[in-house]
């Protein structure tokens, strides 16, 4: 692994020497393949933070090149929740995949994630079909079973891929099953046009995933949920009118069944002097919820790709329309306890509604390369959304709300000597009411630096939002030594706000009890600093350090509860919670030509946190893992035998600061990957 390194770094070094045989267009998207190349191989290394700046280099050096975006998707995909439950990363992982399949030609590649991309480069393919399968067990009871078949015959490619996952959790209650089926197919009608489907049926139910500060104190214990979808239809069409001048459309059909039931679910009931007046006393309870909700949302999006060496332009148009219908069932069992008022209906809701969803979505990006060492990036979007005032929390609301935002995006990449690159970047961007923002064909990158996000305030904190804002600062500067030392510092600045309304009952001088929402403002910031260093020592080993120190403070602002009234109900309507959280992450790689690999790593985490009703201590704890296994010949199968958490060390993580849950006690798993 070390060697070829070597040879691909040595081979962008010495690219612009061909230049009198090849156009400066051209030699850029050398470099982009490349750069492709290496981020696959850098994460093989365990230099998973290399392999993403590999692949956002090779993006901006040759856009409309498909191996830049699908290695881009592969190391986004390392940075997603396997759980589902914090969906930071999910919105870039989506849409660059789907970019590199619309922009590949039929046979450069797998059109599935699932198989490795490793021969992708090949010089001559061969008709034929293929299968993959990867399974994975781990001594607590957890399972994932991955297969997927493909096959080019001519000019019509095709992948089935299957997914299969079960997890008992850490805790009552946190027990998930998922299911996948994805079917991809591809065919090429002329040398410059081809045309792309997709169909994706998922299934998944399970128990509360949400993270907890201290797994003891985990609520909802009766939560459960079943979400479907069936299917989502992806169409695409690409054109290639000449080298760097692309055409891509992409139309789609989004649906989604989510089913909520919860025995225990809170809900509240706000006194008013008169309707619309001021709240004069709030009385939380708890009712059984039945809960379903159905979307269904129309996608067609345009883009444009004009690439010359100094300049590089994107601009696109989407707009996307549908429906959130939802049936909403919550008793008053619990309410009518408390005596204070006339016995409420049974019922307290069992309604259906339906909300209207519209989005237009207009953007433009220009990328100028006035020297080979520098790159200006500018861009500019718009976005209308007409989105469903509350459609999550009971009672829901038929009601919509309209945004319009003009987002400007601003940034750098600048190579200041031959290893040394310095990028910066200033975006803005919006989010949409779903998974609707995920499939899209807009850059979700400006100077390297992601801006397109399902959400960063963590959704067991904030739970799910609508039409979130997000503001990004970020500047990296990255150094590589001759000694194959591998050296970055990052700083990023984000920032999410979002004005919701929550689901709630009334009661004022007219009667009631009415359906109605209170406002509610999430202010979200997170700032973190982050340095590694890797290394590569001789023709097999490979060292690495990852030192990050996140600060996330949220506040939340119940705006319509009084202090004093809120007081009296023990309601906290104003508060400020803050989290530090610094990590070390160290690894060592070592991988033989034989095919023997090993793999250690430890993971410190310490953790601060301040503003709580409730205190939570700090946390400060060490996790290794080790693992071992055999490659076979050119990668036909892989064997894994590891040990998670070898020190069987539990934790306590507040969830303001994103992390991804790791094992609480000594876990032993092995995992079998087969190609053919």
């Amino acid at each position: 692994m070390n060697d070829a390194v070597r040879d691909l770094e040595k081979s962008q070094e010495l690219n612009d020497h061909r230049q009198l045989y090849r156009s400066r267009f051209l030699l850029d998207q050398d470099r982009a393949v490349r750069g492709a190349n290496l981020a696959n191989i850098y994460r093989d290394e365990g230099m998973t933070d290399v392999s993403v700046r590999e692949a956002l280099k090779a993006v901006n050096s040759d856009y409309a090149n498909y191996s830049s975006h699908l290695f881009l998707a592969d190391s986004f995909y390392d940075l997603r929740d396997p759980n589902g439950i914090n969906l930071r990363y999910e919105t870039p992982y989506v849409s660059e995949y789907l970019i590199a399949n619309l922009l590949s030609p039929v046979g450069a590649g797998t059109l599935s994630q699932q198989v490795s991309q490793q021969e992708y480069s090949k010089l001559f393919e061969r008709d034929g079909v293929g299968a993959s399968f990867d399974g994975r067990y781990f001594s607590h009871g957890d399972y994932t079973l991955r297969g997927v078949e493909y096959g080019v015959e001519g000019n019509s490619a095709f992948s089935l891929e299957q997914h299969y996952q079960k997890q008992h959790g850490y805790r009552t209650n946190s027990d998930q099953q998922q299911r996948e089926f994805d079917f991809r197919w591809k065919q090429q009608i002329t040398p410059g046009d081809s045309v792309y489907a997709q169909a994706i049926m998922a299934n998944s139910g399970g128990g509360n995933l949400i993270q907890y500060y201290d797994p003891a104190n985990a609520t909802n214990s009766t939560f459960r949920y079943h979400d479907r979808q069936d299917p989502i239809l992806l169409a695409g069409y690409h054109h290639e009118w000449a080298p760097g001048l692309d055409t891509l459309v992409l139309g789609s059909r989004l649906t989604d069944a989510y089913t909520v039931t919860n025995p225990t679910q809170s809900a509240l009931l706000n006194f008013r002097d008169v309707p619309g007046g001021s709240v004069l006393g709030i009385i939380p309870f708890q009712s059984s919820l039945g809960y379903h909700s159905r979307l269904e949302i129309y996608s067609m999006e345009l883009q444009q790709i004009w690439q010359t060496h100094q300049w590089t332009t994107v601009v696109g148009a989407r707009f996307q329309e549908g429906a959130f219908k939802t049936s909403n069932h919550q008793d008053s069992s619990d309410l009518n306890i408390f005596g204070l008022l006339p016995t409420y209906p049974d019922p307290l809701v069992d309604a259906d509604t339906e909300a209207h969803y519209e989005r237009e979505n207009v953007y433009g990006y220009e990328q100028w390369q006035p020297v080979d060492s520098l790159r200006v990036i500018g861009g500019v979007s718009y976005d209308r959304l007409v989105i469903p005032l509350d459609f999550r929390y009971s009672p829901v609301s038929p009601d919509t709300e309209r945004h319009e935002h003009v987002l400007p995006k601003a940034g750098i990449i600048w190579n200041a000597l031959a290893d040394t690159t310095l990028r910066a970047a200033f975006a803005e961007s919006v989010g949409g009411a779903s998974f609707d923002q995920s499939f899209q064909l807009e850059p979700t990158q400006v100077a390297g630096f992601n801006q397109a996000f399902r959400s960063l305030i963590p959704e067991a904190i904030g739970g799910a939002n609508a039409g979130a804002t997000f503001t990004i600062y970020g500047v990296s500067l990255e150094q590589k030594l001759p000694s194959r030392t591998y050296l970055a510092l990052e700083g990023d600045y984000l920032q999410s706000r979002v004005h919701r309304q929550d689901g709630s009952y009334e009661y004022n001088g007219s009667g009631g009890p009415f359906i109605t929402t209170y406002g509610e403002e999430l202010d979200f910031s997170e700032a973190s600093v982050q340095f590694s260093a890797h290394q590569l020592i001789g023709e097999n080993l490979s060292l690495g350090a990852i030192y990050k120190v996140s600060r996330a403070r949220l506040t939340d602002n119940l705006f319509e509860f009084p202090d004093d009234v809120a007081a009296t109900a023990g309601f906290v309507p104003r508060s400020t919670q803050m989290g530090t959280l610094q990590s070390l992450n160290l690894v060592a790689v070592c991988q033989l030509p034989s095919g023997f690999f090993a793999r250690a790593e430890g993971n410190w985490n310490r953790q601060d946190n301040a503003g709580y009703s409730t205190d939570e201590p700090g946390n400060n704890f060490w996790q290794c893992n080790v693992m071992t296994g055999w490659r076979f010949y050119r990668r036909h199968a892989e064997v894994t035998l590891g040990i998670l958490n070898l020190m069987d060390k539990n934790y306590r993580l507040n969830p303001l600061n994103l992390y991804q849950e790791t094992p609480r006690d000594r876990t032993f798993y092995t995992e079998l990957k087969i190609q053919f």
